[in-house]
C-alpha cells in the first residue's frame, strides 16, 4: 500500500484538509481511540447508545453516556456519530406498550417492537425530538443514525428473515411490506424535521421483507427508492452508509451489493451526496487495506474500522496495515468529503448591458480553499485568476455587439469544481446618433429658447445632455428631447451650444458646437416724423430711427393701435395715405424688433386728419 499511495499521499499531505463540518476519514466504531499515535488519526468516533438506557422508564431520561463521549471527544479534539439503538434495545415499557415478537438467537430471546406501527412512530420521533433538543447544535456531533425501523442492528432494512419463527411472527403480527415502507419514510421525515443542523445517516442494504406467504424476498429497488427518499428529504444533510463493505470475491451476495453501491456512488456524483461506509467484522472483511481503498474509490467521505483494525497483520498476498497507512487513507476519505467549492457571479447580472473594458467580479468560497477561478465567455475559457477578490478586467471589443454568455468556473484544491449558470448578457459598443435639430448655427436668441435633439441607439438610449458652454446644463431622460432654457442666464453676444447622447452601456456621442448669439437687449426707435399734433392730409411720409447691436428685423407703424405698414429695411419710413381715416384725432407710433425677438414701441403721438 505504501508504494500505490506513495505519491498521491504526499500531494494530500501538502493540501489543507477541509473543515470538519460533517464526519471525515478513519472512524473508531466502538469508541474513542486513546492509544499513543491514534488519536491524531482516528479523529471521530461513535457513540453507541441504547434507547433503553437513555429513557429506562416512561418520563425518565438518562443522557450521561452520551456527555461522558462528547467531554472525551471535546478533550481529544475528535468528532462523535451517534449511533442510537433501537430494535430490540427499545426499552421494555414501550414494546408492551405497542407489542412485541421474539426470536431465539445463541440461546438467547431477542425481542422485537412493532416498529412499523403508528404508535411506536410516536415515541420515536418524540426521543428524537429530546435528543436533538439536546445535542443538534453540539459541533461534536457531526452524524445521527435512523434507527427507527432496525431489528437487532442499526440497518432497518435487514430483518433476520431467514429465521421461520421470525416470518411467521411478522405476518401474525400485522406487518406489511407497505406498513414497513411507510415507517422507514415517516422516520426519515422525523429526523429531517428535527436534525436542521447533523447529518442523518441511513444504513442501506439490500431491502428484506416477508410477503403474506410468509417467504422472505428481497427488493433492491425499495433500496434504491428510500435512498431517492432521503436525498430529496433530508438535502444536504443526508448520509447514505451501508455497514457491510468487505472485498471478498467468494462473497454470494457482491452481485447485489454492488447494484446498490453502484446507486449510491452516482447520488454522490450528481447531487454531492455525503457517503459513508462500516466495513464487515474483523473476521469477515477479508482484505482490509483493499475495503479501505474500496470506500475511498466510491467517494465514501468516512469509514468505520472493524474492530482490532490497530493490529491487523495481513498476510503474505495483503500486507501488514500500520499506523502510517491508516493515517493516509485518513487524509484521502477526508479528502473525499470536501464538499464542491461555491460560487457566485457577482457582476454583471442577468440582462446587463455591457461595453468597452469591464469588471467581471465572483465570490467563491470552500473549506479547503481555492485553486483558481476562471472566466467563460461563450463558454470558451477566456481569463483565469488565482488569488481573492476574483475579478477579471475583460475587453468587450473582442465580442461582436448583441448577446453573449457569461459564466464562472471555481476549482478547489482537491480540484472539486463549481460552475454557475451561464447568464445574458448584451456587449453594445456602438455610440448612439444624435444630432441637435433646433436652434441653428448663427441664430439669435433671447428669454426662454426651446433647444431640440433626436438621438437613437439599437439598445436604448440612457440620457441625453445640454452643453452651454461647455458645461452641462440639463439633461433629458425620455424622447422627444428637448429643453426649455432661459438665456436671461447668458451675457449678450456670442455662445456655443451642443447636445451629447449616452446609450444604455455608457457609449456617447456629441454634436459639435453651433453658435447662438444672445440677445437680450431691446432695440432703440423713435418717431421722427410727423410730430405730435401736427395737421395732415393726403399721403403722408412716416419716419422712424431704429438700431440694435445684432440688427433688425423689422420696424412696424400702428394707426391707432393696429399695425399697419412694416419695414424691413432702413431707413425705415412709411407712405401712409390718411384718406382711409375719418376727420379728426388719430394716434401714430411705431414698434422696432430686432433678430432676437426684444422689441420697443415708441409712445403713441396724435395726429389731426383734415
Amino acid at each position: 500500500m505504501k508504494k500505490v499511495f506513495g505519491l498521491f499521499g504526499m500531494i494530500v499531505l501538502l493540501q489543507a484538509l477541509p473543515s470538519e463540518a460533517q464526519m471525515r476519514g478513519v472512524v473508531d466504531r466502538g469508541g474513542i481511540n486513546s492509544a499513543v499515535g491514534w488519536t491524531d488519526v482516528v479523529d471521530h468516533f461513535v457513540v453507541n447508545v441504547d434507547w433503553a438506557d437513555v429513557q429506562p422508564a416512561q418520563g425518565t431520561y438518562d443522557y450521561s453516556a452520551i456527555d461522558a463521549a462528547l467531554t472525551d471527544a471535546q478533550l481529544s479534539g475528535h468528532k462523535v456519530y451517534l449511533r442510537f439503538f433501537a430494535g430490540i434495545h427499545t426499552p421494555d415499557w414501550i414494546k408492551n406498550n405497542v407489542g412485541w415478537y421474539d426470536y431465539t438467537d445463541n440461546g438467547d430471546t431477542l425481542k422485537v417492537p412493532y416498529w412499523w406501527t403508528d404508535s411506536f412512530g410516536v415515541y420515536y420521533r418524540n426521543i428524537m425530538q429530546r435528543l436533538a433538543a439536546r445535542y443538534d447544535n453540539d459541533d461534536r456531533v457531526t452524524t445521527v443514525a435512523i434507527s427507527r425501523c432496525m431489528t437487532r442492528y442499526a440497518e432497518p432494512m435487514i430483518r433476520q428473515t431467514n429465521l421461520a419463527e421470525v416470518r411467521n411472527d411478522l405476518i401474525n403480527s400485522g406487518y406489511t411490506e407497505a406498513k414497513d415502507i411507510a415507517a422507514q419514510k415517516e422516520a426519515i421525515d422525523d429526523h429531517a424535521a428535527l436534525w436542521v443542523n447533523t447529518f442523518s445517516s441511513y444504513a442501506f442494504n439490500p431491502y428484506q421483507y416477508v410477503d403474506s406467504n410468509k417467504t422472505a424476498k428481497k427488493d433492491i429497488t425499495v433500496t434504491l427508492d428510500i435512498m431517492d427518499y432521503c436525498v430529496v428529504v433530508l438535502g444536504d444533510l443526508a448520509a447514505l452508509q451501508n455497514n457491510s463493505l468487505r472485498v471478498d470475491p467468494n462473497w454470494s451476495s457482491n452481485e447485489i451489493y454492488q447494484q446498490m453501491y453502484d446507486y449510491m456512488i452516482g447520488l454522490n456524483e450528481m447531487f454531492g451526496t455525503v457517503l459513508g461506509f462500516q466495513t464487515a467484522t474483523y473476521t469477515r472483511v477479508g482484505d482490509l487495506p483493499a475495503t479501505i481503498q474500496r470506500a475511498i474509490d466510491y467517494k465514501a467521505t468516512w469509514l468505520e474500522l472493524p474492530g482490532g483494525y490497530e493490529t491487523y497483520t495481513g498476510s503474505a498476498e495483503n500486507p501488514d496495515c500500520e499506523l502510517v497507512d491508516f493515517d493516509l487513507y485518513d487524509q484521502l476519505l477526508e479528502m473525499n468529503g470536501d464538499q464542491n467549492p461555491s460560487v457566485t457571479l457577482t457582476s454583471p447580472h442577468e440582462g446587463d448591458y455591457l461595453g468597452g473594458i469591464v469588471s467581471i467580479t465572483a465570490d467563491a468560497e470552500d473549506d479547503a480553499g481555492i485553486k483558481r477561478v476562471v472566466l467563460f465567455v461563450d463558454y470558451v475559457v477566456t481569463l483565469t485568476d488565482y488569488e481573492a477578490p476574483y475579478q477579471f478586467d475583460y475587453d468587450t471589443a473582442a465580442l461582436s455587439d448583441g448577446a453573449h454568455l457569461i459564466k464562472v468556473k471555481v476549482v478547489d484544491l482537491a480540484d472539486n469544481y463549481t460552475t454557475t449558470t451561464n447568464i445574458t448578457v448584451v456587449v453594445d459598443n456602438t455610440p448612439p446618433t444624435v444630432s441637435l435639430t433646433s436652434p441653428c448655427d448663427q441664430d439669435t436668441a433671447s428669454g426662454t429658447i426651446l433647444v431640440e435633439a433626436g438621438a437613437s441607439d439599437a439598445n436604448g438610449v440612457k440620457r441625453v445632455v445640454l452643453f452651454v458652454d461647455y458645461v452641462v446644463t440639463l439633461t433629458d431622460y425620455e424622447a422627444p428631447y428637448q429643453f426649455d432654457y432661459d438665456t436671461a442666464a447668458l451675457s449678450d453676444g456670442a455662445h456655443l451650444i451642443k447636445v451629447k447622447a449616452v446609450d444604455l452601456v455608457g457609449n456617447y456621442i456629441t454634436t459639435t458646437n453651433i453658435t447662438v448669439v444672445v440677445d437680450n437687449t431691446p432695440p432703440t426707435v423713435s418717431l421722427i416724423s410727423p410730430c405730435d399734433q401736427d395737421p395732415v392730409s393726403g399721403t403722408i411720409l412716416v419716419k422712424a430711427g431704429a438700431s440694435d447691436a445684432n440688427g433688425l428685423k423689422r420696424v412696424v407703424l400702428f394707426v391707432d393701435n393696429v399695425v399697419t405698414l412694416t419695414d424691413y429695411e432702413a431707413p425705415y419710413q412709411f407712405d401712409y395715405d390718411t384718406t382711409a381715416l375719418s376727420a379728426g384725432s388719430h394716434l401714430i407710433k411705431v414698434k422696432a424688433v430686432d433678430l432676437a425677438g426684444n422689441y420697443t414701441k415708441t409712445d403713441n403721438i396724435t395726429v389731426v386728419v383734415d
